[in-house]
């Protein structure tokens, strides 16, 4: 609008109409308005009118949920359909240097040996042009393209750049050094030698670009044009992201260091090429402690730790961040080891990246923990329906602002004062307004999180211009801002909505995405060519993952870390030392056989319901609950009632690993099966898949006993009046209840009307009142102070944000008091039926 008041008759203005699916209803009207009126309103009594010299492009997105060819303006504008190719390639200034050098190493792979010059491609006088852009790249890719994409070309030219200049920038491998590592030739050769390793490099590198960024994803059946004209259905979606996957981790890569050494990164050493096997033997020839290549599935935690730290961190902070307790936060495999050396590797070369997969495999963590390694600013936008548009503004302008004002990084290596001389070179360089000027310096990074971004109908207007176009509101964003996102995948059910969740139905609203695992919006074309998709774990990875975190849970509880003292505290006496031992042995054996336990639990669920059912979510909250309770059982309850005390003596023959295995297999597993019978099927299932694994408190009668006793622990203090039952119903939604509030665990109940759900908040909130208690055994928990909402169909998203910003704000206040806000949401299901 303000281009509009601001346009005078001699100054001829274009504007640039994007027009993208939104729940709208004013469409025809606006475009109306512009095309046809030449004036636009902006809904506040001003009428701007567009000047006659101006022109007017209308951008319609080609998305497969297109509806605008059915409005009534659509058939009375000129329109034209833009296809891209190789030979329309138009480089930006700020491109023109990336380019350049991809293309001068591209011609240099086909050359002959005698003609590859290393100091040439370095510093080369030969200028090309974007004719010859077009001729070099179509050559290379037009093979590996069926549909003709700029986005694909580009992701590959920044990315193969980024690994360029590490390489030229290298001391390892100039000229001079290759061919002094190449000396065991006796001279005969050597510089032939060393340009044929150096070529090998740059090959390597191509080719993880290629893989990265040039992958067909989009189906073969897949029609676009066809599918403009209609709304696809939800199995043609999920059928076109079905085959969206890389490859890469089949493949061998090597990722150039900030330091300018090399790591292989790989899966079997076999596929390792010959060429970086030679290059590791000669500059460890004399090192007698270099070891060769060890397989990545035999690396230790602090090994993945410190293979990580030397790809991601220079020198300097390296040792400082070795120190950290926060390294020791992840639990690594080869799996999400390469995941996050390949996430970093975009972030790097300053690629937009979506990382699309099931719920809890881990994404959002990964790129946490990558932030803290690489020293960035680290923010999230959680998004879901609710979302409008000017939070999401509000949030990447703050970044803007964080941006603008970070650091500048000091390369590895660099003096004082030559990085002084650098960072003013840098900012005289910014004053100048002129994009293509050479990076001198980078700054700190800030990385943005958009989670869940498919769920956001500005996925397709304001997001997709933040992560493709790399502007906001037509403002460039910084170019220290890193863009991550995460989506869920569109899936099929394959099975009908079972009775799992008893009490709750589908409205007709809710069966339009019925047939879809996440109810999730389509992805713009645009955004499609930076989706990674993490799928779901197979089976030896999930094996892998648990036994990672068991371990961990157990280190955490303290019950393996008092073995671990004793070992040294009675080094010097062989028997009691030998006992230790044993005991740590009996550990590991319980760690395995826990692990089984939870993969198996994690494997019947599947089975029963879907693969996406459970995830490495519900290992953690396993793993976070397995501590709480063999903390806090009745084993450890000094006052306690005398029914308490006769079941408490029936349980003395289970140790505190027992009771706390149940009790979170219990949790987490069996309360979410509804129906009583499948529960007494998967407690003896999850016992005789086990077999000579299965503790024996895993046998059904011990199960059951052992959880009868926890429920029963609560109940019995509490004071009941005459006339209710102590119903089965009423002491599991007690025991539930009172385990999340303790734990910060969210929780939805659902029911029928009179299956105790109130009355077992009630009897919480009477009896949870901290020092306040009548009875002793409350006394050492918090007061729950509740904060009441109740859910309706005009229930808005912002109602409920501010309920939660208000009990979020009291329970900061009661930090260091015995209280805990608690919000109890009533009618939650009425409210998500809202469309506010």
């Amino acid at each position: 609008m303000s281009i509009l008041e601001q346009s005078e008759d001699e100054i001829k203005i274009c504007i640039h109409y994007d027009v993208y699916p939104c729940t709208k209803l004013d469409l025809n009207e606006i475009l109306f308005e512009i095309l046809i009126i030449g004036c636009i309103n902006d809904h506040f009594q001003n009428i701007y009118k567009i000047p006659e010299h101006d022109r007017i492009f209308v951008e319609i997105s080609q998305s497969l949920n297109e509806q605008y060819y059915k409005l009534f303006i659509s058939g009375n504008i000129k329109s034209i359909e833009c296809q891209w190719d190789f030979a329309g390639i138009k480089v930006k200034k700020a491109q023109k240097q990336k380019y350049q050098k991809v293309c001068r190493y591209l011609l240099a792979l086909e050359a002959e040996i005698s003609r590859y010059s290393m100091e040439e491609l370095k510093e080369s006088k030969n200028i090309l042009k974007d004719i010859d852009f077009s001729i070099v790249l179509m050559k290379n890719f037009s093979k590996m393209l069926k549909d003709k994409n700029y986005y694909y070309v580009n992701s590959f030219v920044d990315f193969v750049y980024d690994q360029l200049v590490r390489l030229e920038n290298s001391d390892f491998f100039s000229q001079e050094n290759l061919e002094r590592q190449m000396s065991g030739f006796l001279g005969i050769g050597i510089a032939e030698k060393a340009k044929r390793f150096h070529k090998e490099i740059v090959n390597q590198l191509i080719e993880l670009s290629q893989r990265i960024s040039i992958v067909e994803k989009y189906s073969e059946s897949s029609d676009i044009q066809q599918n403009l004209k209609r709304r696809v259905t939800e199995e043609e979606q999920a059928n076109r992201f079905r085959d969206l996957e890389w490859d890469v981790f089949n493949n061998p890569f090597i990722v150039f260091n900030d330091s300018g050494t090399i790591t292989p990164i790989y899966k079997n050493i076999e596929v390792i090429p010959e060429a970086i096997k030679d290059y590791n033997r000669r500059i460890n020839k004399f090192n007698k402690d270099a070891q060769e290549y060890k397989l990545y599935d035999e690396f230790t935690q602090d090994e993945f730790v410190e293979k990580i730290l030397e790809i991601c961190v220079n020198d300097a902070r390296k040792e400082k961040l070795k120190k950290s307790k926060e390294l020791k936060n992840l639990v690594f495999t080869l799996d999400n080891f390469m995941k996050l050396v390949l996430i970093y590797l975009r972030i790097r070369a300053n690629m937009p990246i979506v990382l699309m997969g099931e719920t809890g495999v881990g994404k959002t963590s990964l790129v946490e923990y990558l932030a803290k390694i690489i020293d960035a600013e680290f923010f999230v936008l959680n998004l879901h329906a609710g979302v409008q548009e000017d939070e999401i503004v509000r949030f990447v302008k703050n970044a803007q602002h964080i941006a603008q004002n970070q650091e500048y990084v000091r390369p590895q290596g660099l003096k004082d004062e030559e990085f002084e001389t650098k960072m003013r070179m840098e900012e005289q360089n910014s004053k100048l307004d002129d994009q293509s000027s050479k990076k001198i310096l980078n700054k700190r990074k800030v990385i943005l999180f958009f989670d869940e971004i498919n769920t956001n109908e500005n996925i397709n207007g304001l997001l997709k211009e933040v992560f493709i176009d790399r502007h906001l509101n037509g403002i460039p964003l910084e170019d220290n801002i890193c863009l991550v996102a995460a989506c869920n995948p569109f899936k099929l059910r394959k099975k009908e909505i079972s009775g799992m969740t008893s009490g709750l139905k589908l409205s007709e609203r809710d069966l339009t995405m019925s047939k879809l695992v996440y109810r999730v919006l389509p992805l713009p074309e645009s955004l499609v060519p930076f989706i990674w998709d993490y799928k779901s774990l197979n089976e030896n990875e999930e094996r892998k993952y648990i036994a990672k975190m068991i371990e961990k849970t157990y280190d955490k509880a303290g019950i393996l870390g008092e073995s671990i003292k004793s070992v040294y505290l009675w080094a010097g006496n062989k028997q009691k030392l030998k006992d230790q031992f044993e005991v740590i042995e009996r550990f590991n054996g319980e760690i395995d056989k826990i692990s089984a336990t939870v993969l198996k639990a994690q494997n019947i669920i599947k089975n029963q319901e879907e693969s996406w059912a459970v995830s490495l979510r519900d290992v953690s909250r396993f793993s976070m609950l397995f501590i709480y309770f063999s903390k806090n059982n009745c084993n450890h309850d000094e006052n306690q009632s005398i029914e308490n005390k006769i079941l408490s003596s029936q349980q003395s023959k289970y140790n505190d690993t027992e009771i706390a295995l149940v009790l979170a297999i219990y949790f987490c597993y069996v309360i979410r099966i509804s129906n009583q019978d499948k529960r007494k099927q998967f407690i003896e299932k999850l016992n005789n898949d086990l077999g000579i694994q299965a503790l024996p408190c895993l046998l059904p009668q011990n199960f059951t006993n052992i959880v009868l006793m926890e429920q029963n622990r609560f109940l019995n203090q509490m004071e009941i009046k005459v006339g209710i039952g102590k119903s089965q119903t009423l002491l599991e939604n007690i025991f539930v209840i009172i385990t999340c509030i303790l734990n910060d665990i969210p929780l939805i109940i659902t029911g029928k009307p009179g299956s105790s759900k109130t009355l077992a908040m009630n009897l919480i909130l009477k009896s949870f009142r901290g020092n306040l208690s009548s009875n002793t055994f409350f006394k050492k928990f918090p007061a729950f102070v509740p904060f009441y909402y109740q859910g309706s169909e005009q229930t808005t998203s912002k109602a409920i944000e501010k309920i939660y910003k208000k009990a979020q704000k009291a329970g900061e206040s009661m930090k260091g008091e015995n209280r805990k806000a608690v919000v109890i949401f009533d009618e939650i299901g009425l409210a998500e039926r809202s469309f506010a």
